[in-house]
């Protein structure tokens, strides 16, 4: 996946985090999952900044992630992920945040 959202976007920035150990033993994500005790990468945290999000609002970066994403890791994938939190930045608010 990174490699794919560096050769789309050209990030100046790019961080995957996967927050699942967070969720790990909680009995509905196990049951959802089917593996109980088992590994779940089921909650990412992607923290992205790129000159594609200049004059877009916070809802067409979303849409436009999600879109990428969906055609990146395709339906059955895309329905497994349950919790994602995207910060998609300009590198102008990426600097203001320094």
């Amino acid at each position: 996946m990174k490699r794919e959202i560096e050769k789309t976007y050209n990030p100046l920035f790019l961080e995957i985090i996967n927050d699942s150990d967070h969720h790990k033993g909680h009995k509905e994500m196990e049951e959802w999952r089917g593996s109980p005790g088992g590994e779940i990468e089921t909650h990412f945290t992607i923290i992205l900044v790129s000159n594609c999000f200049e004059n877009l609002s916070r809802i067409q970066r979303h849409r436009q992630f999600y879109g990428f994403l969906k055609d990146l890791v395709g339906e059955v994938s895309y329905s497994e992920i349950h919790a994602l939190s995207l910060e998609l930045l300009s590198p102008q608010e990426f600097e203001k945040n320094l």
